[in-house]
């Protein structure tokens, strides 16, 4: 293989990484406004905290962790590769 289309396959790798990024910055998105619905300090009724969907946050919260941890990894990822194309 040429370093012409190593290059080439890196910089599609690159781009296909970004995209991933992209979906996963939508998806936090979305898990942080549930988040937010769901513990959302006016509706609890008469200083009644126990009404919050808990089970529900934490679900939201606990994907919103992985989420983070498999961006962190695509950045990483990103960032290799640009450097070894000097980018």
């Amino acid at each position: 293989m040429t370093i012409g289309k190593e290059v080439l396959i890196l910089k599609s790798r690159i781009s296909e990484l970004k995209q991933r990024c992209r979906d996963n910055d939508r998806r936090a998105d979305n898990y942080i406004r549930t988040i937010r619905e769901i513990i959302d300090p006016l509706s609890v009724i008469d200083d009644d905290f126990t009404a919050l969907e808990m089970d529900k946050a934490l679900m939201a919260v606990t994907d919103l962790h992985t989420l983070w941890e498999k961006q962190k990894e695509l950045k990483l990822q990103i960032s290799k590769i640009e450097k070894e194309l000097n980018v």
